[in-house]
């Protein structure tokens, strides 16, 4: 009974210290699990033109073979940005701090360097696809507008509204764009991005200003699945 009784305790204790410092738990939310449940069914990549999709996916595997080289560009760029040294990263980096925002929601200068990175190495690939246009690579590294026609985002479904705790991300994965400017979109990708928020904080500093904190978390739920649209 004894033994019993201690655990009891101690499990409430836990409990207690969890609720204090503000911890998050999203596993006892219903939310989460629905998050779960439209990430299974709806997320993944979804390709538009398969033939052009599979060309992209061959000149990926090619491209392992200079794996050894593009981790080299990447410390090379990294040490740049460290110590001041790359000019071009200087100069869009509020170019690139603003396209993490996109993707995210929050400003990270960890996530804006990768994403400039990542199209620094890209730069180094070859693009160029069977119709003579260079493919890119997600709907960050461009300032070309990459529209999703409503229609097809009601034929894919999985939609969520602004009420759901979670949210359907839905962005060009690869895409062209031809000599007037348009965009043709190869593939998309969707992922589900559920956001806890347990706690919000307010901050009176003076009779008239109040200040507001979140705390909670934020989880992107993505299946690595290839489905094909017509």
């Amino acid at each position: 009974m004894q033994t019993l009784l201690f655990y009891s305790v101690r499990i409430s204790l836990l409990f207690s210290v969890f609720i204090f410092c503000g911890c998050t738990f999203y596993v006892f939310d219903p939310q989460y699990y629905k998050a779960r449940k439209y990430s299974k069914e709806y997320s993944g990549t979804y390709v538009l033109n398969k033939a052009l999709y599979d060309e992209i996916m061959q000149k990926q595997k090619d491209s392992k073979d200079t794996k050894a080289e593009n981790l080299k560009l990447e410390e090379k760029i990294y040490s740049q940005i460290k110590h001041n040294k790359n000019e071009l990263w200087l100069q869009k980096r509020e170019h690139y701090l603003k396209l993490a925002y996109k993707h995210s929601g929050y400003y990270s200068e960890k996530n804006a360097q990768r994403l400039f990175v990542l199209d620094m190495i890209n730069s180094q690939k070859d693009r160029i696809l069977s119709n003579g246009y260079a493919y890119y690579s997600g709907a960050y590294s461009t300032d070309i507008a990459v529209e999703i026609p409503q229609v097809l985002r009601e034929k894919i479904g999985g939609l969520t509204d602004k009420n759901m705790k979670f949210q359907q991300v839905i962005y060009p994965q690869f895409f062209y764009i031809d000599d007037g400017g348009k965009a043709h979109i190869i593939s998309l990708g969707i992922l589900y991005r559920y956001v806890n928020i347990n706690r919000v904080y307010g901050l009176k500093e003076d009779s008239n200003i109040e200040s507001v904190f979140a705390n909670g978390e934020w989880l992107y739920l993505r299946k690595n699945k290839v489905r094909y649209v017509d």
